[in-house]
């Protein structure tokens, strides 16, 4: 084989690979965004107190970060928490083990994401698994659980081995 058939031979191989290798990637738009802890942390609530109410109403202001992926496809990786109440089981997805109530008044501070499942989707999980949800991210300015993963399924699923199932 001689250079003639060589070179041609690496220049069919590197159009071969600049030809292919656009399909071989995910399409961008599609993609699952991942949203991190960090981008949740920087949203900041602030008190605001209502003269005309007389009481405190809680503010959030979200970040360009944050706002960008509202209705998006996301990604991301926490500990699972199932709480339940009288009326409602709710799924929680949070940054840390904790040993506490997501929802109540505390001074530990943590990012937590609240879960909606697929329809046809069941979280059969012990707290403090830890997992990757995929869904649609939404946030809420009204409501005390501010972020939503929505339609949310699980990608993967770690039980830590302190885990009580």
């Amino acid at each position: 084989m001689n250079r003639k058939h060589i070179f041609i031979l690496l220049a069919a191989i590197v159009a071969s690979v600049l030809i292919l290798m656009p399909y071989t990637k995910e399409v961008k738009q599609f993609a699952a965004a991942d949203l991190t802890w960090a981008m949740l942390k920087n949203a900041k609530t602030t008190q605001v107190f209502d003269i005309q109410k007389f009481s405190f109403n809680s503010k959030t202001d979200f970040n360009s970060e944050i706002s960008a992926l509202d209705g998006k496809p996301i990604s991301i990786l926490g500990f699972f928490k199932k709480e339940t109440t009288e009326t409602d089981t709710q799924y929680i997805l949070t940054e840390t083990v904790t040993h506490v109530c997501a929802n109540c008044n505390h001074d530990e501070h943590y990012a937590s994401v609240v879960i909606h499942p697929k329809a046809e989707t069941k979280f059969n999980l012990p707290n403090d698994a830890l997992i990757k949800i995929s869904g649609t991210f939404d946030y809420d300015t009204t409501l005390l659980m501010q972020f939503h993963i929505r339609e949310a399924v699980t990608d993967s699923i770690l039980i830590l081995k302190n885990s009580n199932l």
